[in-house]
């Protein structure tokens, strides 16, 4: 087998990062509580455990499980994982024993990256997992937790003298996997979505191109990086050298709202539940959220009584309603303009895609016409 030239000005969804890293190569690209990492320093951390992954074994197309909390840890894994060639999948850290075994063993996955709290519940699916051969461990890790872990290491220990100017060769073409997004499960066994580096690279573009991301821009991720919509912020933020304050989630939204403020931040993505919490507060008044232009909302259909208080609460912010699937990240947003005239409507298509309904015949349907849902575009 040949192959061309792999370096040919193909991107690949892993030079989001590393084309900000030599644009803004010391602004803060991720903060998370009291840490702070550069671009030049998340692109370095994340080349040397491509290293490190690669030493231990993992090649082009392989699988890597991400199990960890919404951490610079966690962030660093997933650049890592496509740098390394590898296809990267991030866990919810609130996973039970028995789905995550079911998740390692449905992909085949090769290597575990995973948080040293979670030992408790990683550590024996990963012992009994046939097909791991790498496990790193980040954190505080006693040593017997590594104990019979296939491969098991502490990430400190596995990142000594590996490289960080530069990641292992490229091997990877665009239509080649980026990452697996596990469903909910909700109707049965989770069910691992595909996404190649051209279909996450070009719903980037596109989501990005709606909501003007730009380098001020400052998001919010306090949605699970197990999800795509909570994974997408990082990716947004980076495509425009943006920043990304991380939270681990929003059970307590006074100190979210306190890093908000003290951050800046411009854009916060959530769910309709998040916001019925916001807009139930009564000290909201009392941040000053001056700098946030806008809302997100995805995931259920935000309710019109209450995307009508957040816009009389937060006036300046712009709401996005959105409608998506994990299988192509987004299908259409109501435009913020369009919000007073059909506030129920999902909206218009993405830029780069269409959309319409037919019938059990394939055949299309007119506006008030129930059917299924087609969607065609890079996504994908």
């Amino acid at each position: 087998m040949t192959t061309g030239n792999l370096d040919a000005g193909v991107p690949l969804l892993h030079d989001t990062l590393m084309a900000a890293a030599r644009r803004f190569p010391d602004k803060v690209a991720l903060v998370c509580r009291q840490d702070r990492l550069t671009y030049r320093q998340l692109d370095a951390h994340s080349n040397a455990l491509s290293h490190a992954l690669v030493r231990r074994g993992v090649r082009r197309g392989d699988r890597v499980v991400v199990f960890g909390d919404n951490s610079l840890e966690t962030a660093t894994a997933f650049w890592a994982v496509l740098k390394a060639n590898a296809v990267v999948s991030i866990v919810n850290p609130a996973t039970k024993a028995e789905k995550l075994a079911y998740l390692l063993n449905d992909c085949g996955a090769t290597a575990l990256l995973a948080d040293a709290h979670l030992a408790p519940v990683f550590a024996p699916v990963a012992r009994a997992c046939p097909s791991l051969r790498a496990c790193v461990v980040s954190g505080s890790v006693k040593s017997e937790v590594l104990v019979d872990l296939p491969g098991g290491i502490a990430r400190e220990d596995a990142l000594k003298s590996e490289e960080t100017d530069a990641p292992p060769p490229r091997r990877s073409l665009d239509l080649d996997l980026a990452s697996i997004i596990y469903t909910s499960g909700s109707t049965g066994e989770p069910k691992g979505v595909m996404l190649t580096h051209r279909n996450m690279m070009a719903a980037a573009a596109s989501v990005s191109a709606y909501l003007e991301i730009g380098p001020d821009d400052v998001l919010l991720q306090v949605l699970p990086m197990a999800f795509g919509y909570g994974l997408y912020q990082m990716i947004l933020a980076f495509g425009a050298g943006g920043r990304v304050v991380l939270e681990r989630s929003f059970a307590f939204p006074a100190a979210v709202l306190k890093v908000m403020v003290s951050e800046g931040v411009t854009g916060f993505p959530g769910v309709p539940t998040m916001f019925a919490t916001l807009a139930d507060m009564p000290s909201l008044p009392s941040y000053d959220l001056s700098q946030l232009r806008f809302l997100t909302n995805a995931a259920a259909h935000l309710p019109v009584p209450l995307l009508r208080r957040l816009r009389a609460l937060i006036p300046q912010a712009r709401i996005f309603s959105m409608y998506g699937q994990t299988e192509c990240k987004r299908i259409s947003y109501l435009p913020p303009d369009d919000v007073d005239r059909k506030p129920d409507s999902v909206g218009i298509a993405i830029p780069n895609t269409e959309f319409w309904i037919v019938d059990e015949n394939d055949r299309r349907l007119g506006p008030g016409e129930v059917g299924q849902l087609v969607v065609r575009g890079a996504t994908v």
